[in-house]
């Protein structure tokens, strides 16, 4: 996997903590209205993801149910009667289910995309196009960084309820490619993205490891 740019430190992120902000309700009263804070889900498009396992087809089923994914016509298939699924099959099932529980806990958050292989790429609420970090940038914490504070306004405007529908398409839609392994970047374009907000907000990070 790649490695974190160099110079960052646990401490050095733990000083970009996300400090207080809120939104205001016009009205005679004026009472504040707390912003719900971000979710980014960080996802792993890297080779390893194509790697298959066999699981019951039972287990098969429910993941490529989950996932929004057509099962296969004829799923490969193992000696012992399992079913091969690929690593990113599981993924899009696990982020459909966590989207599942936000959307139902608390649909004024707002969730954005960030995927990775030996680039970055932060999707966000897909509210615009996509951002690609590429080259150099992965390799600088304040370019990494700045890239995300920069994507937010137009890519984390919109709550989840609003950006359910796209959001899902495009979970659906992602696949992994043949590239490396750029963990650390995406991390910290993520954080980048959210640096500013109240205390609360979630990096999820979804990989094999």
């Amino acid at each position: 996997p790649m490695a974190l740019p160099s110079g960052v430190t646990p401490s050095a992120l733990s000083a970009l903590a996300p400090t207080p902000v809120c939104a205001y309700n016009i009205s005679d009263t004026a009472v504040p209205l707390p912003v719900a804070p971000s979710v980014i889900l960080v996802l792993d498009l890297s080779g390893s993801m194509t790697h298959r396992h066999a699981v019951p087809e039972a287990v098969a089923r429910d993941i490529w149910a989950a996932a929004r994914m057509t099962a296969p016509a004829e799923p490969e298939r193992t000696e012992d009667g399992n079913v091969r699924v690929t690593r990113v099959a599981a993924l899009k099932a696990a982020v459909h289910r966590a989207l599942d529980s936000i959307v139902e806990e608390n649909p004024r958050q707002r969730v954005g995309l960030v995927v990775f292989d030996s680039d970055v790429t932060i999707m966000g609420d897909c509210s615009a196009a996509h951002v690609v970090l590429t080259g150099d940038t992965l390799t600088s914490q304040e370019d990494l960084l700045a890239a995300g504070a920069s994507a937010r306004e137009r890519l984390l405007s919109h709550p989840v309820s609003e950006k359910e529908p796209v959001l899902r398409s495009r979970i659906t839609a992602v696949e992994s490619c043949s590239g490396a392994t750029a963990l650390g970047p995406a991390v910290l374009a993520g954080l980048g993205m959210v640096q500013a907000e109240e205390v609360g907000c979630r990096i999820i990070v979804v990989a094999d490891g």
